[in-house]
């Protein structure tokens, strides 16, 4: 009797082990990878569709009124198809198990904008979910990131002005502009008038002085 009894404790097991592990394959026709969509703060929600033609999960941010969208980050292996990690509509492909975050914030009528007064990179301005901003250079090949200028009051967070990447706390509209010197080939220009006033002295100085010389040994 023990050993029947025996016996059908571990069948019953086997079972059970045998339903747990067709239960973690098994897959949802609308979320083949089981991935999640995480809202972190408030100010709106976040949803997302599964098409299965194209095997891509399109995700959308719904910001509620008085709110702004900050980004998305994803945890996990993904391919970005459409858009970006700071847009409220992105297209992804997913690995299993991807989580995406939705990050959210009060809009409190501070703003930021940015433009690159030289030539030599990208610039471009991020809102924080602590409602900080993020001012961010990507510089060519070629070229040198110099500096930013940002007009507005604000607090430096972390960086710098001369740094491609700072971060402040502003308590008015800021806007920042970013420089570079160089030509793309990797030859560095003159970052001011003052610099290239000084080159041409100095070429002439020493042009009269040659001049001088010259005339100094035809005499002789």
């Amino acid at each position: 009797m023990k050993r029947l009894l025996s016996l059908v404790i571990v069948v019953l097991m086997l079972c059970t082990l045998g339903m747990s592990v067709f239960a973690d394959s098994f897959e949802s026709p609308g979320n083949p990878q089981g991935i999640t969509v995480v809202v972190d703060t408030p100010g709106g929600d976040a949803t997302f569709e599964y098409d299965e033609e194209d095997g891509v999960y399109k995700i959308k941010a719904d910001v509620d009124e008085g709110h702004q969208f900050v980004k998305f980050y994803i945890i996990g292996e993904y391919t970005i198809i459409k858009g970006s990690l700071t847009e409220p509509y992105i297209v992804i492909k997913a690995g299993k198990g991807v989580e995406v975050h939705a990050v959210f914030d009060t809009d409190s009528g501070i703003h930021a904008t940015v433009e690159e007064a030289t030539k030599g990179g990208t610039a471009s301005v991020y809102t924080e979910a602590d409602a900080t901003f993020r001012f961010s250079a990507k510089t060519n090949s070629g070229y040198k990131f110099v500096k930013w200028t940002i007009t507005g009051e604000y607090t430096i967070i972390s960086g710098s002005l001369t740094s491609e990447e700072v971060v402040i706390k502003a308590t008015t509209d800021v806007h920042g502009t970013a420089y570079w010197n160089g030509d793309g080939k990797g030859n560095q220009s003159p970052q001011t008038g003052y610099e290239v006033a000084g080159f041409v002295c100095v070429a002439l100085v020493s042009l009269c002085g040659a001049a001088f010389a010259f005339k100094k040994f035809e005499n002789e």
